[in-house]
Parts: C-alpha cells; structure tokens; sequence
C-alpha cells in the first residue's frame, strides 16, 4: 500500500491486458478501513484483501464512487469475507444492488444480447447498508468525510474527500485514458461540465483518480477532459449542418476519431456519449429533429 496522506492510502491493481485499478483506502480506526471502490472481480478482491492483512487491517465499510463493474466488482466477495457495509449514493444503490440493470441500460432498456453480458457487465449483487447525501458530511471512527457530487460520467457519481484527498473515481478521466479510449464515456453533458467547473475551484488537495493515481497537477487532466468535450460537440455541430440519423451521426464521429470497435459491448458502450450529446444539444436547442421516412434526422 502506498500512503499519500495522514491514514489514506492507495492499493495498485494491475492485470496484463486490463485498466490500471486504484483502491483508495483509510484507516478511521485502529485496525479497520474505509475502502473507496473494490475492483473488477473475486480476483481483485483476493488481492485487496491480502494487501490489507498484510497492514493488520479489515475492510469495515466500501463505499462504491459508482456503479460501474470495475469499481463495485470486488463487493460481494469482500462483503462475504469481511461482512463489510456498502455505502453508495441513492441512483447508484439500485444498480450496485442490481448490476444486470446495467446491461440493459446499454442496449436501450430491452434484454441485451449474451454477447454483451460478460465480467465487463455483469457481477454479482451486493447488499447496500446505507444511502449516502451527496455534500453531507459523514463522521466514520477518527475520520470525517464530504461525500460531494462529480455526476457526469454516471448519473449520481461522487467525490469522497477526506483529509487533504479527494478520490475522484471516474468523475474526471484521466488524460492518458482519454488519449486511449479516443471518446470517454460520459452520460450527461451538463453535470460532468459541472463537474469539471468544480474541480477546476478545489486547491490545494491530493486528486486520486481511479484508473491514473495520485496528483495535485489536476489541471492538465481538466484541459484534456475539457478540449475532448469541445471537440466532439463541435464535429457532432458540423455534421448536423445537413439532416443525418442517429446511426449516421455515430457512424462519422467514429469515423472522424479513428473508433476501432472491437465488439458489440465496446459499439454499446462509445454510442453511449454521442446519444448523451444528442441530448444535450438539443436540450439546450442548438439542434431539433424531423421525422423522415420514421426515423429520426438530428440538424442544426
């Protein structure tokens, strides 16, 4: 375990051909902790758990930043083992209790082929013990905690700050995980433009973001997340210009950004941000549709 701060520490997953993982973890009492996030899987777990008795300490409470599988898919096997509480904000409880949900949220509510369900998707469920209230102060044994909001990346995504750290989860994306995934995986535009609104005013503190590390040089992180945005809502604008459908939309965006989509799940996963700018452009009205031949036609 690395420490970054007084009692807060951080655990490094690393698996061959997986998304670095990072673990937050706080010790609030003498020999219990406060993990922030618990991985992908058992396997992940195992791991944490092990890092953690070979520091004499025993996950007491999870709480989960977001529903996402690489970030809760360690909650069952270390509720099980450590008879762990799970905090989670209200939006995310439902699908942390219920991960299957997620899987049909990206194939648009209806049962999502077999394809799409692997360890990627779908994990086991785990119990939640409390709801967390997003910028409400939380006392856990010696340490108090600000859960606050960094919504954007998922509906009710949080920050948790403790001390001179704030774990950032997935609430702002790393740079090189930008530069990787070529279009981030945002839900709504206007809470994660929020979002970064937010964490361009917070100083002075230790950022923690799940899949990069620790930094207090959060800026370039905040300008690549920023000028990723700008871009891909200005070519989503050029090329409503003309009437174009959906399909059409996401089709010369991946074109545009060199998309290489390796399977369905990955397709499902990138057409989730130009839907949620196609929502947002026309809930601000800088676009309208028509209803052309019963399809939709997105223009300017």
């Amino acid at each position: 375990m690395k420490k970054i701060s007084k009692d807060v520490y951080l655990i490094e997953i690393n698996n061959l051909g997986e998304s670095k993982r990072i673990i937050g973890v706080i010790r609030h009492k003498p020999s219990k902790c406060i993990l922030i996030d618990s991985g992908l899987d058992d396997k992940d777990a195992k791991k944490i758990i092990n890092k953690l008795r070979m520091n004499n300490l025993e996950p007491e409470i999870i709480i989960n930043t977001h529903f996402h599988t690489d970030h809760i898919g360690g909650n069952s096997y270390i509720q099980k083992i450590a008879k762990s509480e799970i905090f989670a904000a209200k939006f995310e409880e439902a699908l942390i209790s219920c991960p299957a949900i997620e899987g049909y949220l990206f194939y648009s509510g209806a049962k999502p082929p077999k394809e799409t369900i692997n360890k990627n998707i779908l994990v086991k469920s785990s119990n939640i013990s409390k709801k967390l209230e997003i910028n409400k102060n939380y006392q856990f044994g010696n340490k108090n905690i600000k859960i606050i909001s960094l919504a954007g990346h998922t509906p009710q995504h949080i920050g948790i700050e403790v001390n001179n750290v704030l774990f950032c989860g997935d609430g702002i994306l790393a740079t090189t995980d930008i530069l990787k995934h070529n279009i981030p995986l945002y839900c709504d535009l206007a809470k994660i433009k929020e979002t970064l609104k937010k964490l361009k005013s917070i100083k002075n503190k230790i950022f923690v973001l799940s899949h990069y590390g620790a930094t207090k040089n959060i800026a370039k992180h905040l300008n690549e997340n920023e000028k990723s945005l700008n871009e891909l809502r200005t070519e989503i604008l050029i090329i409503l210009n003309s009437p174009n459908s959906t399909e059409e939309i996401i089709t010369k965006i991946f074109e545009k950004k060199k998309v290489h989509i390796k399977n369905l799940q990955d397709y499902l996963i990138k057409r989730l941000t130009i839907l949620a700018f196609l929502s947002y452009l026309y809930d601000t009205k800088k676009i309208t549709y028509n209803i052309i031949r019963s399809n939709i036609y997105w223009s300017k």
